[in-house]
């Protein structure tokens, strides 16, 4: 694990330290969260503190472990479970399925 994650000091920087080790673009982590792109980087320059929502979201969509990214404790990714692993696979086949057909589509 990379000492640039682990040693950052408040939740921002944490924060924005997993995203770009994921690697995700800001654009790209917003979307994935449901949060404005304006929201995330307040929270990236500790211009706010994450909502519950925002927290609920990092959780379900992606491994950050929450606690490491309030507390800075433990470890910086979780294991997701095997059923969520899953589902996390087949909603991005249907993601990446859905441009696909939106791209070949006769009717653009």
């Amino acid at each position: 694990m990379s000492r640039q994650i682990e040693n950052q000091k408040t939740t921002g920087k944490r924060l924005r330290a997993w995203r770009k080790s994921v690697p995700l673009k800001l654009m790209q982590l917003s979307r994935l969260i449901k949060v404005s792109q304006g929201s995330l980087s307040d929270l990236e320059n500790d211009k706010s503190l994450p909502s519950a929502t925002t927290l609920s979201n990092l959780s379900n969509y992606t491994d950050l472990n929450i606690y490491w990214l309030l507390t800075s404790k433990g470890p910086v990714y979780r294991k997701l479970a095997p059923d969520m692993e899953k589902s996390t696979e087949r909603s991005e086949e249907r993601r990446v399925g859905k441009e696909c057909r939106s791209r070949w589509s006769p009717y653009h």
